[in-house]
């Protein structure tokens, strides 16, 4: 980390002083939060109507004129892609195919800057639930310390972030306090083993390297096999779909135990280099785990294994979030967003069997089916990891802002080549429908990009020098 960016952990008496000062700067807090507030708004409303204005202009008839408003809506950035209005049949030909060229644009512009690590700014005194908060709040990661000790977060610190990536900000955290960041955003107490874990960061992605051990070959008296276990942690913003490799896209070298200060390297081939392994990344899984394997010399004890190499993510870098009003049970309601269409085919109560461990009873459910379809200018990007898009989060969202998750069990209708029909169940009752917003959200983009894995020095385990 940068030095700069390393914050100082002080011990603080948590006793109440100087509460009248506290009122006082609490209430200049908060006024100077309305007034932040109330600017964002004003300037907000300014660039709806700024968008608006230069769409009329789009209208225009002379190609050269449309092409110079395109690109003064392309110089605002993605934040106005909520601001365009969507394609429709009244439009002229030259509007929808403006609009639809803007909008490409900005959402290649959105996913490739998804794609640069999370920075992080702050200087003060803070207890660590406000630090974790600010974090995810600037960072936009979703971060849960609900398992989290209170005498833990109640803790002050006194920190000094400047530009720092999401990852270093969990390395101060697990390195000053009794915490390690574990799957599903979540913390848990640090122990012994994590210790032992090697960390190792490329952009928004976190590798945790735990130590070789060493495992007898069957019917191999010359060679063992040397395994390393690897968590890949991404950004809880990140949807990461698939990581793929080849066995012969990674290479290790040894360094054997009691040898003199510049020890002979010892080449340790992969396993299997042939091999080519694929892991889904299952919704909210928060890491992908898996092994590396290579071989090196039976009668040959080390101290230490270097290993570098490059994995291939298959990511969702773009994402757009879809609204259906539920008030009046409407259906064959469209919206469209950048590449993809989605469709309310139907919204009715229906029964259900649910399955108990020993029983079979009916359910009254709101069952919802959607049609997902893929223009054809990106069905190859799309059409080779389809199953993913029924993992697709979608829930409810009431008129007092509650969130109702959809069952896990889904209806597929339907798939096509670009298309996908499938019904989902949500356990709420009719009149919680009334204000309530169905929100689906979807990819716009699948790319593929290399991670590469930097050369990394990693201590044998203990237990493979028995």
């Amino acid at each position: 980390m940068n030095p700069t960016a390393c914050p100082n952990l002080k011990n603080e008496d948590h006793r109440p002083r100087y509460r009248g000062v506290g009122v006082v700067v609490v209430f200049l807090v908060v006024l100077n939060s309305l007034f932040v507030t109330s600017q964002g708004q004003e300037t907000d409303v300014k660039l709806t109507e700024q968008v608006a204005e230069l769409v009329t202009r789009l209208e225009n008839e002379d190609k050269t004129a449309r092409r110079e408003v395109e690109s003064a809506l392309i110089e605002l950035g993605p934040r106005i892609l909520p601001m365009l209005p969507e394609p429709a049949r009244t439009q002229p030909m030259w509007l929808r195919v403006g609009l639809e060229r803007v909008r490409q644009v900005l959402q290649r512009q959105k996913s490739a800057a998804s794609l640069e690590a999370s920075r992080f700014s702050f200087s003060g005194k803070v207890t660590v639930n406000e630090l974790l908060t600010q974090l995810s709040q600037q960072t936009e990661n979703e971060l849960d310390a609900s398992t989290v000790p209170d005498d833990v977060l109640q803790r002050e610190v006194t920190i000094e972030f400047k530009q720092t990536s999401f990852w270093e900000v969990i390395d101060w955290i697990e390195a000053n306090q009794p915490l390690h960041y574990a799957k599903l955003s979540k913390f848990t107490t640090r122990d012994e083993r994590h210790a032992a874990i090697t960390h190792l960061h490329q952009g928004p992605v976190r590798f945790e390297f735990s130590r070789p051990t060493s495992k007898q070959l069957f019917g191999n008296d010359d060679e063992q096999l040397w395994r390393v276990p690897v968590r890949v942690h991404f950004e809880p913003r990140l949807r990461p779909l698939y990581l793929h490799w080849k066995g012969n896209d990674f290479e290790a070298v040894g360094y054997p135990a009691n040898a003199d200060e510049n020890p002979q390297e010892i080449k340790l081939p992969p396993f299997n280099p042939a091999s080519s392994i694929e892991l889904a990344a299952e919704r909210d899984q928060g890491g992908l785990v898996t092994i590396l394997d290579f071989t090196g010399p039976r009668e040959v004890p080390l101290k230490s294994i270097e290993l570098q190499g490059a994995f291939d993510l298959i990511l969702a870098a773009g994402h757009e979030q879809v609204e259906f009003d539920l008030s009046g049970m409407p259906a064959g309601v469209t919206r469209r967003v950048g590449p993809a269409s989605v469709e309310l085919l139907d919204l009715k109560r229906a029964q259900v069997e649910v399955f108990d461990e020993d029983e079979t009873r009916q359910e009254d459910v709101l069952r919802v089916t959607l049609d997902v379809v893929y223009s054809p200018q990106v069905l190859s990007a799309f059409e080779s990891f389809r199953t993913w898009m029924f993992s697709d989060p979608i829930w409810i969202e009431t008129a007092k802002g509650g969130r109702i998750e959809r069952e896990p069990r889904f209806e597929t209708l339907n798939q096509f080549p670009g298309e996908i029909k499938v019904a989902y169940h949500f356990d709420v009752s009719s009149e919680a429908l009334s204000g309530s917003r169905l929100l689906y959200r979807i990819p716009t983009l699948v790319t593929r990009i290399e991670l590469p894995v930097r050369p990394v020095l990693l201590p044998i385990a203990v237990e493979a020098d028995k």
